[in-house]
């Protein structure tokens, strides 16, 4: 499996040699990956291309697409799966959920929610 150099300090090499997923992991790529810029972000909720975007920065909460923040997860952790992702947040108590969703809506289009204070 070939894997980012850059992500050896992040999530340990054991953890990448092996392919096993630890999903304290999964939170501290998020983190490293916001503080770095490294997504796609919109430029507000306004931006035409939102549902083409990876993340926003909306009202103090860093917005991923699910679907973007897995094909990330995916190019380190191949199984790793939306349930694990979203259970382990839910746990470290990170996600702004809406009623019985862990996920909210913004324009229409549905964003897994953090709080920047949290990254």
């Amino acid at each position: 499996m070939l894997i980012c150099m850059r992500h050896n300090s992040i999530i340990g090499k054991e953890t990448q040699e092996k392919g096993n997923e630890n999903p304290d992991d999964f939170y501290k790529l998020i983190k490293y990956w916001h503080k770095h810029r490294e997504f796609n972000y919109a430029k507000d909720e306004d931006d035409e291309n939102l549902k083409d975007r990876e993340a926003l920065l909306y009202n103090g909460f860093l917005c991923l697409r699910t679907e973007a923040l897995m094909k990330k997860i995916n190019k380190s952790f191949p199984k790793a799966k939306l349930n694990h992702v979203v259970a382990y947040l839910v746990t470290k108590n990170v996600l702004k959920s809406d009623a019985d969703r862990n996920t909210g809506k913004i324009k229409g289009i549905r964003f897994l929610k953090i709080p920047l204070d949290k990254l």
